[in-house]
Parts: structure tokens; C-alpha cells; sequence
């Protein structure tokens, strides 16, 4: 008995000490990143492969977690759908396609998926209790400094002319969230400021549409209890309205953090290069990947499995030759081609009924807010098959579920 006690102790430090590890992995990656990426770009390609080496540890905890955590009877309905259609994209990439570094960056995406969502389900609010307050507070701080200087130096260097292309991959929204949550307004703001400095749009735009949908969310709470009048309401949105209206023309006019967005307003957007500028490329991704599926008809219902890849030509006018591209920025067309049609349909409904559950819960925490974000950047940008945070917050917006129907 004394022994059974002692593993089952055992196996609780280990589960403790993996999740402050992962935790601090979150930290580390957030800052670490965009420095990586700098030093890349003016030094050496090898520091392009730091953020890769803090993946695979946040991966290697999250998969200590689930291995001195699970039970048969861990597992909801989600996460025996991704198990089920993990095993076909398995087989099916095993049969089909190269076992090469797409298959494993395949694999990686699904594992990502899996354990985070479990890890988020099950120990999301343990997270809060296995690190102090005190202390994540300390370390989120000294993390967001060190990243507030890191643009600060890297705006200074865009400007000089050291570098070419405005926008850099920060997590900064982390921290504005975290600090929304604390009731910390001042750093809030400061953060908020700070991601202009970084240049990169979809940051920007992604934390905007998160405040203004958490904002209407409290806003409609407020009329449905009476604490506020539609007239007061009516009054605080056109006083709100004009002030971004007004703080936008600032930007617009002193910057070129607007001068994409102004693409989708220039009679050149109807054109094929025009609209491949004003969505970075997008467009002729999804253009090349559904030409793909076109050729293998098969593709749009079980997927190509791990290790399938697409032709695209670099450019719009196919000049500079071609390439493979095993993923889309736009995530839904990245399951289709894993996973099919199928899967990536019951996965995004999985995720538009976590919105719902925000908003009938009327959650307003920061797993909340950074569940939204990183759903809404998944439009854009390669989250989903990327970074287990998604996974992680998605779990956690269901734990409360779980908990309800006792799974």
C-alpha cells in the first residue's frame, strides 16, 4: 500500500514538475523567437532552429504529462476523432507518400493536436496552482521587457534601413491578454503599442478583433442585466468608433503598416498579382493546393495523409520554378489536405462551439481571450499545425464541459 502511495506521489511531481516546464517553454519560445529570427536572418540560417528545439521540448512535456496522466477512460469523443483520423493519415502517408520531413512535420502537427488538447482539458487550471502567482507574474514581466526592447531596437533598425521587410513573429499578444486579466492597464497598453513596432499585421489586426468581440460580448451582458441603457451604449461605440477611425488615419499616414490593406481598396486587387500582394501570398497557395486536390479527387474526402505535398511556383508568373509545400497559412485547407474534407468540417465546428461556449459561459479570462486570437490568426498563419497553444487553450475552454458531464 505504502509503495502504491509513494508512485502515485511520484508520478503527481512529475506531472507538476512537466507542466511548470511547459509553462516556462511558453515564456522562453515568446521571447526567444523573434530574436531567433532576426539572428537568422543577419547571421546564420542554424538560429532559425532554436524555436524549433523549444517546440520539441514543449512537446516532450506535454507528452510526459499524458504518459503518467492518461486512463482508458481519459479520452472524450474529440479526442478519439483526431485518434482515429491520426491512424488513417498514418497508414494512408505510410502507403502513399515519402517518409521525409513533411511526413514527420505531419506527425508533429498531429501530436501537437492531440496532447495539447488533453493536457489543456485536463490541467489547465492545475497550471495556475503548480507556479505562484508571485512568480509567473515576475517572470512574465522580466519576458515582456525583454521583448519591448527587442522591438524597440528592431523598429530602430527597420527604419535606418538595416533591414528590408517590416514584420516580425512576436507572441506578444500573450502578454497583452495576461496583463488585460490582471487588471494591469498600464502594461496593457504599453504591449498593445509595442506590437505596431513589430510591424506585423495580422498581431495587430487579430488583437483588435479579440477586444472588440470581447467588448460586444460585456456590452450585450450589460443590456440583457439593465446595468446599461442602448442610448449610453449607442454613445460610448461612435465615441469609440471615431477614436480607432482617428488613431488609423494616424497610423496610415505615418507608417506603411496600413499600405496592404489599402491593396484591397486599389482597382489592381482584381487582378491576379494584385490580390496575390494583398494576401501575402495566400491566394495562390489555396490556388496551387486545390489544383492539387483537383488531380486527386480522392484527397478531398480522406486526405493525402502525412507526407503529402503540393506543387507551387514561387512567384505568381512560375519565373523563378517551383516548389513542395506540405501545409497551407489558411489551416482548413491544411486538414483537407492531411486529414480531408471530412475532418477539417468537424474539427472547425469542434472550434466555432468553443466561441459559443465563451460566449454562453460569458468566459472573459485570458484562456478565453487567447483561444480567440489564436483561432482568428489560424485564418492567416500557421498555428494549428505549428503550436501546441491552440491545442492547449481549446482543451481548456472545454475542460469546464468535461467536468459538467463527468468524462
Amino acid at each position: 500500500m505504502s509503495s502504491y502511495l509513494i508512485s502515485i506521489f511520484k508520478k503527481k511531481d512529475t506531472v507538476d514538475f512537466c507542466l511548470k516546464s511547459f509553462s516556462l517553454l511558453i515564456l522562453l519560445f515568446a521571447v526567444f523567437v523573434p530574436i531567433s529570427l532576426l539572428l537568422g536572418e543577419f547571421y546564420s540560417s542554424l538560429f532559425f532552429q532554436v524555436f524549433k528545439g523549444i517546440f520539441f521540448l514543449e512537446l516532450l512535456s506535454l507528452f510526459m504529462v499524458f504518459l503518467f496522466s492518461f486512463t482508458r477512460k481519459s479520452f472524450d469523443s474529440f479526442e478519439l476523432f483526431l485518434i482515429f483520423f491520426g491512424l488513417i493519415s498514418l497508414f494512408n502517408g505510410i502507403i502513399n507518400n515519402p517518409v521525409d520531413r513533411f511526413f514527420f512535420s505531419h506527425m508533429y502537427g498531429w501530436l501537437i493536436s492531440f496532447l495539447g488538447y488533453f493536457v489543456g482539458k485536463n490541467f489547465s487550471e492545475r497550471i495556475s496552482l503548480v507556479i505562484s502567482n508571485k512568480l509567473s507574474d515576475y517572470l512574465v514581466k522580466i519576458s515582456f521587457f525583454v521583448l519591448f526592447f527587442f522591438s524597440l531596437f528592431y523598429f530602430t533598425l527597420y527604419q535606418t534601413g538595416k533591414i528590408a521587410y517590416f514584420g516580425i513573429s512576436t507572441m506578444l499578444p500573450l502578454f497583452f491578454f495576461y496583463f488585460q486579466s490582471k487588471k494591469k492597464v498600464f502594461l496593457a497598453i504599453i504591449c498593445f503599442f509595442t506590437m505596431f513596432l513589430t510591424g506585423k499585421r495580422v498581431v495587430i489586426l487579430g488583437t483588435i478583433l479579440v477586444v472588440i468581440f470581447f467588448l460586444l460580448l460585456k456590452t450585450i451582458n450589460l443590456l440583457k442585466s439593465n446595468m446599461l441603457s442602448w442610448k449610453k451604449m449607442v454613445l460610448w461605440m461612435l465615441a469609440g468608433l471615431l477614436l480607432v477611425t482617428f488613431f488609423i488615419y494616424l497610423v496610415g499616414e505615418n507608417t506603411t503598416l496600413l499600405n496592404r490593406f489599402k491593396l484591397f481598396f486599389s482597382p489592381d486587387i482584381f487582378t491576379e498579382y494584385g490580390f496575390y500582394v494583398a494576401t501575402s501570398g495566400r491566394s495562390h497557395e489555396v490556388k496551387f493546393l486545390l489544383r492539387h486536390l483537383e488531380e486527386n479527387p480522392l484527397t478531398w474526402f480522406v486526405g493525402g495523409g502525412w507526407g503529402d505535398r503540393f506543387i507551387e511556383s514561387i512567384d505568381p508568373t512560375g519565373y523563378f520554378g517551383s516548389w513542395g509545400k506540405h501545409y497551407s497559412h489558411f489551416s482548413f485547407f491544411y486538414f483537407v489536405l492531411v486529414y480531408g474534407l471530412f475532418f477539417a468540417f468537424f474539427a472547425f465546428k469542434k472550434f466555432f462551439y468553443a466561441l459559443k461556449l465563451i460566449i454562453e459561459q460569458k468566459k472573459d479570462n485570458f484562456e478565453s481571450k487567447m483561444y480567440a486570437y489564436l483561432f482568428i490568426s489560424s485564418f492567416s498563419g500557421s498555428i494549428m499545425f505549428v503550436d501546441p497553444l491552440f491545442w492547449f487553450f481549446l482543451g481548456s475552454i472545454y475542460s469546464y464541459e468535461c467536468t459538467k458531464k463527468n468524462i
